[in-house]
C-alpha cells in the first residue's frame, strides 16, 4: 500500500469510527467553517475545507444501518452551521429598536431561518 492510500485509508477510518454527538458536532463546525468563504472575509480555503469534510462525512454515512438518516442528518446540521454563520444578519432588524424586540425575536428566527435552509442541505445529502 503507498503512504497515499495509507493517508486516505486512516482518513476514513477516522471519520467512520465518529459516533454519537460527535458527528453532528464535527459536521455543524465544518458547516460553520465554510461559510467564512464568504464576505465579508472571503476565506476561500475555508469553504473548500469545510465542503470537503461534509463529503467524507457523508462517505462514512454509507456504512451506517441506517443511511439515509445518516445521510439527511450529517448534511442537514452541515447546512445549520453553514446559514447560521452566514445569515447571522438576519437578526439586524430586531434589533433597531432592541427593547421591543431585542433577543427575543432575534434569536429564534435566525435559529429557524438557518434550520429550514438547512432542510435544503439535507435533501441533498440524502
Amino acid at each position: 500500500m503507498t503512504q497515499e492510500a495509507a493517508k486516505v485509508s486512516r482518513i476514513q477510518s477516522f471519520f467512520a469510527a465518529l459516533t454519537g454527538w460527535r458527528v453532528p458536532a464535527l459536521s455543524f463546525a465544518a458547516g460553520a467553517v465554510a461559510a467564512l468563504g464568504y464576505a465579508p472575509l472571503f476565506l476561500f480555503p475555508a469553504y473548500v475545507l469545510g465542503i470537503v469534510v461534509l463529503i467524507w462525512l457523508l462517505d462514512a454515512a454509507a456504512q451506517s444501518p441506517r443511511r439515509a438518516r445518516a445521510f439527511f442528518g450529517r448534511a442537514w446540521f452541515w447546512g445549520l452551521g453553514h446559514c447560521l454563520v452566514g445569515m447571522y444578519w438576519i437578526a439586524s432588524p430586531f434589533m433597531v429598536d432592541p427593547q421591543s424586540w431585542g433577543l427575543l425575536w432575534a434569536i429564534p428566527s435566525t435559529l429557524l431561518f438557518a434550520g429550514g435552509l438547512g432542510v435544503f442541505w439535507g435533501l441533498g445529502g440524502l
